[in-house]
Order: structure tokens, then sequence, then C-alpha cells
């Protein structure tokens, strides 16, 4: 009997110690910019209501980054805490991610909680791009998640077909064809409601696909706390306001600043449901939510002449670029328990921080503070020894930060924004070096003025990518 008693309150002291850990629910937007929301950007035309009001519950972030300027490698990183240039491996032939590599979701799974994912995930599978197939290995069910339900990349690349676990739900028999921008007079040709042309399965609607996805997570919430003693990790990278931009009627109504708006208005309410399930599941308290984003924008200069909004805040660039516009991206987190509302950090900080920081959080073992590329923000998210950090922009190039520095190793975006790419004549500057403090916008290169710290930020940056 002494034994039964004993074993009886080991089960309950488990029991209480699941319960005292944070479910975390951690959504990721795609392509939404830095200065799309009004808490990083209080000119922002967008209306984005639930996001604003998660903020004002807990913390903004004004200098979070994602570890490149693109989906794949920001996503990689995010998984893994480590710099995506030092992973070589294509997307289109193989999991991005190594059997062997300890991920952020298994990392959780290993400190008892129920992983789960719902969304896009992009980082390759072990069958590549053969989707005809009855199952798909090397995907979030086989990198750590408990279960996946969503689609294999992004909403405007074929073929396109919802996965569950590790199996498709129906297998791509129909096709779809290209489509472009409903005005091209307004927008480019990767805008608008523009998809590829591919394989389709026949329960795969483009413009059903972000309600899908959201509905899900609000449903896994809810079930989860009537069922589950363990936490939750629930990880929701969403496909928007990435292209195809397919608003719901209701938003184009609404909306202060045309299709994009629409759509940021759009991914909004999904956060809405999702919030709403929390709070209905009774575990607001000790939930911590995240709200941000892969990379920046898609959103020109002729885009904020004509709207007047500039989805990148003060930030220039945008999606893919070196410049902050590219990386710089909203960051949000609420925990009641944990965080006191309304607060915000200036803390430098990057998406490879996310393992060590939640290691520290749930009391994983033998997770040091500094795990691979990543330090950890501390219980409060708002502490780091971090001083500097890199930023993928192309396949073969880096720039770094050190603390207020910003060095740039070429001339030009290096991605969407023009010039991309430009050849130095005799006397110009090889490179771009910026005070983020005193210039966050990157208006005034000082590569001239300051040449010692051209050196010495040149040397650090081939020191740090090893």
């Amino acid at each position: 009997m002494k034994y039964v008693c004993s074993l009886w309150l080991l089960i309950l002291t488990c029991m209480i110690q699941a319960n005292e850990k944070p479910n975390i629910i951690f959504i990721l937007a795609d392509d939404l910019g830095y200065g799309d929301i009004k808490s990083t950007n209080a000119n922002s035309k967008n209306a984005a209501p639930a996001i604003d009001k998660i903020a004002t519950e807990g913390m903004y972030f004004t200098d979070m980054h994602a570890p490149a300027s693109w989906c794949v490698p920001s996503r990689y990183g995010l998984m893994t805490s480590t710099y995506p240039h030092k992973n070589k491996r294509d997307w289109r032939k193989e999991p991005v991610i190594a059997k062997d590599e300890l991920t952020l979701p298994g990392m959780l799974r290993d400190n008892g909680y129920e992983t789960c994912m719902i969304g896009k995930w992009h980082l390759g599978f072990e069958t590549g791009m053969n989707f005809q197939l009855d199952k798909f290995p090397g995907g979030p069910f086989d990198r750590g998640f408990d279960s996946y339900y969503g689609l294999p990349q992004s909403l405007d690349i074929q073929p396109y077909l919802y996965i569950e676990d590790d199996k498709p739900v129906m297998k791509p028999t129909g096709t779809v064809g290209d489509r472009g921008p409903s005005d091209p007079k307004i927008w480019t040709k990767i805008q608008g409601e523009f998809w590829r042309k591919g394989e389709c399965a026949p329960n795969f609607k483009h413009e059903e696909v972000l309600d899908v996805l959201a509905d899900r997570s609000a449903e896994k919430i809810k079930s989860h706390a009537k069922s589950s003693d363990k936490p939750l990790f629930l990880y929701v990278p969403l496909t928007a306001p990435h292209t195809p931009w397919l608003p719901g009627e209701k938003f184009m109504e609404t909306a202060p600043n045309g299709l994009y708006g629409a759509f940021v208005a759009h991914v909004d309410d999904c956060v809405r449901r999702i919030d709403e399930a929390i709070s209905e599941a009774g575990v607001k308290d000790n939930t911590i939510i995240i709200i941000t984003s892969d990379n920046g924008p898609v959103w020109y200069d002729k885009d904020e002449e004509r709207t007047g909004h500039v989805s990148t805040g003060v930030m220039r660039g945008m999606k893919g670029d070196a410049w902050e516009g590219g990386h710089r991206v909203p960051f949000i987190v609420r925990w009641p328990k944990g965080i006191k509302a309304g607060s915000k950090t200036d803390v430098m900080s990057s998406f490879l921080d996310m393992i060590p920081t939640f290691a520290e959080i749930v009391g994983a073992k033998h997770i040091p503070a500094k795990f691979k590329d990543g330090y950890s923000l501390g219980n409060t998210f708002d502490s780091s020894k971090r001083t500097e950090m890199l930023h993928l922009v192309t396949k073969d190039y880096l720039a770094i930060r050190h603390k207020n520095w910003k060095y740039i190793p070429f001339i030009g975006s290096g991605g969407f924004s023009t010039p991309k790419f430009v050849k130095p004549k005799k006397g110009e500057a090889k490179g771009q070096l910026y005070n983020l403090e005193k210039d966050p916008g990157e208006t005034k290169n000082l590569y001239f003025e300051y040449p010692e710290l051209v050196k010495e930020l040149e040397a650090k940056l081939n020191s740090v990518a090893k």
C-alpha cells in the first residue's frame, strides 16, 4: 500500500508540474511587415484590432529579426536555432532539417509538451516535390511534432493539397491554371491574387485555406484543454498576407487600405479566433501567445506613394533585402502570468533565440543559455547577452549587426528593392555601414567615415559566419 501511495504521489506531482508549464501558441504570419500593425507603426493604415489588443495585454519588440529576409531559411532558423547559411539543403529535393537535429518542438516534446503544427511547412520532405505518394517522411511529423495538418509550402506554389501527419488528405488529381493580379496596372506580377499553375487536390480551395488553418487551430486549443494533462505547443504558420491575396468579402468592405489591407485584416481575424479559443478554453492566464512574421512584406515604393501606407514603418526595404525592412519583423508576446501588460522591449533579438528562451521557461535540462546560434531572452523575454547577429540576404551574401552598427558588404538591397546590386566605380564605397540607433531607416552610408569599424565588422562577419 505504501508503494501504491508513493506512485500516485509521483503521478500527481508530475501532473502539477506539467500544468505549471505554460501553453505556447506561436503564430507565424507570412510576409507581414514591421509597419503593418500599429504597435510598431502608429501610422499604419491597416486595421488589426485583435493583434493590437494582444500587444496592449502583453509586450511588443522593436528589434526582433528573422534570421533571413525570406521564407525557408527563416523557418529553419526558428526551428533549429541555427544560422541558415550553414545549411545547404534544398527544400525541393529533401528535408531542410536533418533527421538528427534538435528542433523547437522536439525540445518541448522531450519536456512534457504535446506538440502540434497547423499551417505552412516549406521545409521539405524526403520525397522532394513528389506529392502523388501515400506517405511524406521528413516533414513536421518526423521533426518533433506529434501531429500536423497543413500544406507543404506557400499558397502560390504547386502542388496544392493538405497533408495530415505524414499522409496526403487527398492526392492532387486535378489542376489549376496560372492566376495573376486582378489589376496588373496597380500590382506587380507577384502581388495581388497571384498563384502558379499546377496540380490541385479536390478538397483544396485557395480562398478557404486561411480560415481552415485558423478554425483548426482554435478547435485544437479547446479540445486539448478538455482532454490533455500536458501543456500544449501549437505552431501556426499562416499562409498570409503572402500571395495570393484573397481576403473575404467582409474585409474588403471595411479595409481602409485596399486589397492588401483587407488581407491583413483577414489575418487579424484569424488571430482573433485563436485568441478567443484560448479564453474559452480557460487557459489564458498561463498561455504564451506570440504573433510574428517570417520576413518583410512585398510592398514597393509605388505602393507606398499610392496608398500612403508604409508596410515596413520607418525601416528601409522589403522582403529579400539586406536592409531592415527585409528581416526586422513585428513580434508580440502575451503571457499574463509572466509578462507585464502594456510593455515593450528594445532588446536585440532573433528567431534563433526561441529554443534557449523556451528551454529556460520550461526548465529543460541540458540546454545551455546559448544554444547553437541563439541566446535566451530569459523568463520575461526582455534580456539577452546577444551583441551581434547575422542576416542572410541571398544564398551567397550575409550582413552583420553588431550592437547599434549594421554592415552590409556590398552596395544595393541584395533582394527585391532596386538597385539590387551595384558594382562600385573606382573610389566609391564597396559596402554599407549604418548606425541604426541614430538612423534606423538606413539613409546615411557611413562606410568612408569609419574605415576601421568597417574592417572590424568585416572580420567579425567572417568569424561569426563559421
